[in-house]
C-alpha cells in the first residue's frame, strides 16, 4: 500500500488555539480575551492578565470621576434660563472626548465579561469594587427627595 499521501503527523502545527467559551468557564490556560492576540498561553499571563483587567476597572471609575469633577467646575459661574449653561467648542471637546473613552471602556468591560471566564469577571468586579471604594469616599447630596439625596450614582452601568 502506498503511504507517499499521508502527512507526517509531526510537522503538522501544533500551535496552541484560543479557548471561547458560550458557557461559564474557569478556564486559565489558552484563553484569548477579546482580541486573538490577547492569548493567555500559561498560568504567569492569565494572573497578569486579569490584573491588568482589574486596572482596567480601577481605570474606568477613575475617568468616572474625573468627568463628574470637570462637569462640576464647569457649572460654576453665572447660568442661563432655567439652571442651563452654554459650553464653548473647548469644553465641549473635553466633555465630548472623556464620554466618548468612558463608552469604549464600558464596552470593552462588557466584552471581557462576554468571555463567561469566572476568573475575568471576579476580576471586572474586583475592579470596579477597588475603584469605587477608593475614588469614591464622599456622597455628594441633593436636597430633591425624588432623587433620593444621591446624584450620579449609576455606578458600573455601561456608561
Amino acid at each position: 500500500m502506498d503511504h507517499t499521501h499521508h502527512h507526517d503527523m509531526s510537522s503538522m502545527n501544533t500551535e496552541a488555539k484560543c479557548k471561547m467559551h458560550m458557557l461559564w468557564n474557569w478556564e486559565t490556560v489558552d484563553t484569548c480575551v477579546v482580541f486573538r492576540s490577547w492569548h493567555v498561553y500559561n498560568m504567569t499571563q492569565f494572573v497578569i492578565t486579569c490584573l491588568i483587567i482589574v486596572l482596567i476597572g480601577v481605570s474606568f471609575e477613575w475617568l468616572r470621576k474625573v468627568q463628574k469633577g470637570y462637569d462640576a467646575k464647569l457649572s460654576r459661574g453665572p447660568v442661563g434660563g432655567a439652571g442651563t449653561k452654554r459650553l464653548a467648542l473647548t469644553p465641549r471637546l473635553i466633555r465630548a472626548s472623556l464620554y466618548g473613552l468612558i463608552v469604549f471602556i464600558s464596552f470593552f468591560i462588557m466584552l471581557i465579561f462576554m468571555t463567561y471566564n469566572g476568573y475575568l469577571v471576579l476580576s471586572v468586579v474586583a475592579g470596579a469594587f477597588i475603584g469605587h471604594f477608593i475614588l469614591n469616599s464622599e456622597l455628594e447630596v441633593n436636597d430633591d427627595p425624588a432623587s433620593g439625596g444621591a446624584i450620579g450614582s449609576n455606578g458600573m452601568a455601561c456608561h
